[in-house]
């Protein structure tokens, strides 16, 4: 990933993006620990077959501002559960800037699995657990009334996983609507809320049960 920007100036774009959507977190309480989840996804990025995003400024406003976004929307009940979560996007950065939220991130490459887990062990992160399974397939799948995920593949499959395996009451989808399918309008939880993403091509959907 290319160092194109100082984490310092990093932290004054976030800081400015934050502010014009009106999100209001306190970003001194946790940017020590968002900047060492960086460092350390810098770090990784490449061994743990991370190459979409190729610079901090990139990194920073796109999954990083979107998975604030979705934070900032979540209910305050939980646990949550974050699908395909990868290298804890958006589930960890979700879990540093809202600390009372109990949240597994469910990964199936376990390379990405170990990496949270000692990420979450440094940084002295409690009510986090990552957990290697490939939901639908193998492995354990906790039940959890919250579902969150971002890059799925699919709004359909991300909606029929959250409600089937998860039993989940509630999901929320940031959809990157330019490049991930939305075929079926019949799924399990009812689409109650769409909201777009300032200066980006996705939309954080948010679903219920009846």
């Amino acid at each position: 990933m290319r160092a194109d920007i100082s984490w310092d100036d990093a932290r004054s774009l976030l800081e400015e993006r934050l502010t014009r959507c009106g999100i209001n977190f306190p970003l001194d309480s946790f940017w020590p620990r968002l900047e060492a989840y960086f460092e350390a996804f810098e770090r990784e990025a490449s061994g743990l077959k991370l190459t979409a995003i190729k610079s901090r400024g990139e990194l920073i406003q796109g999954p990083v501002f979107e998975s604030l976004f979705l934070a900032s929307h979540l209910p305050s009940e939980g646990p949550c559960a974050d699908l395909g979560t990868g290298a804890g996007i958006p589930g960890f950065i979700v879990k540093i800037a809202r600390p009372e939220l109990q949240i597994s991130l469910l990964e199936a490459y376990p390379p990405r699995v170990e990496f949270l887990k000692q990420l979450a062990q440094k940084l002295k992160i409690s009510g986090i657990e990552a957990l290697c399974c490939h939901v639908g397939f193998e492995g354990k799948v906790p039940e959890a009334p919250v579902a969150l995920a971002r890059g799925y593949g699919s709004v359909d499959k991300f909606v029929l996983h959250a409600a089937k395996y998860l039993k989940a009451r509630k999901a929320f989808y940031l959809w990157r609507k330019d490049v991930e399918p939305w075929k079926s309008e019949i799924l399990p939880l009812k689409l109650v809320k769409r909201l777009s993403l300032p200066e980006r091509p996705v939309e954080l959907l948010y679903w219920q049960a009846s």
